[in-house]
């Protein structure tokens, strides 16, 4: 169960990470998309299966040495969900 019950948080925290990104801010960007990520993966539920993958992706292209396997990563969470109860997708 997410410690945060408000879902807005990860998304906002991602929202700012595109924000720094898009400045080429990018080692701001880097702990945004990792707070909305773990956001995410505690929660008991995948409420938004497409923002996790897409944070995973983000943090994979913001790191200064680029690693395949967390793209790799995202595929399979979107196909599985790593066996959490799916609610919702966007």
């Amino acid at each position: 169960e997410s410690l945060n019950p408000n879902p807005l948080v990860g998304s906002y925290a991602e929202r700012m990470g595109d924000i720094h990104a898009f400045r080429n801010e990018l080692e701001k960007a880097l702990p945004l998309y990792q707070e909305a990520l773990d956001l995410s993966m505690k929660a008991t539920f995948i409420v938004n299966v497409m923002a996790t993958a897409r944070c995973m992706c983000k943090i994979g292209w913001c790191r200064p040495q680029h690693d395949p396997s967390i793209f790799r990563d995202a595929f399979q969470y979107l196909l599985q969900g790593y066996g959490k109860f799916y609610l919702r997708d966007t």
